[in-house]
């Protein structure tokens, strides 16, 4: 008798580092949070926001085996991670999402794109959507980790900006 595993495929952080946290040493430690964009069904944008509180202090490997992809909450097996320095009060990450996720979904629909391309406009929209006092002494742009594939290992990962490097692996978290 064979019984198949329940539970959900997931994608997990290893070891990160950054380069530039972009944190003036005046104001302290970071407060890094994460965006992961991505399509559901229907080419409908996903954005999912994950807390990094640990990742606070630049030129650090940090090795969280933290969970930060659920891959049920996407329909194809890529997606997109931005990575964020909080530098207001209090981010109401729910409230962040829904808004994020309202003006990538408003600026008009995605069907027809085929699935990477969707992955990068709604990326792309979430970034043209993050109100521009994020990018003056309120939340600093870190990088953007593009096109994160559901089963691939990532071993010291450059992302686009060349500011974080990760370790990433498929985690399959089985059901109790």
């Amino acid at each position: 008798l064979t019984v198949a595993a329940s539970g959900f495929d997931s994608k997990k952080i290893t070891k990160i580092r950054l380069d530039d946290d972009k944190e003036p040493w005046i104001k302290g430690s970071a407060e890094i949070y994460g965006l992961v964009t991505g399509v559901l069904a229907g080419n409908e944008p996903q954005v999912v926001a994950v807390d990094m509180p640990y990742l606070d202090k630049d030129g650090t490997n940090y090795y969280p085996n933290q969970l930060f992809i659920n891959w049920t909450q996407y329909e194809y097996q890529v997606v997109d991670m931005l990575l964020y320095e909080d530098d207001g009060d209090d981010v109401n990450y729910k409230e962040l999402v829904k808004a994020l996720v309202s003006a990538a979904g408003a600026v008009g629909s995605l069907a027809g794109y085929p699935p990477i391309q969707a992955v990068a406009e709604i990326t792309n929209r979430v970034i043209d959507a993050v109100p521009s006092n994020f990018f003056t002494d309120d939340d600093d742009f870190v990088d953007a980790c593009y096109t994160i594939e559901k089963f691939r290992r990532y071993t010291d990962h450059n992302c686009a900006g060349g500011n974080a490097r990760v370790n990433m692996e498929h985690f399959f978290v089985q059901s109790n």
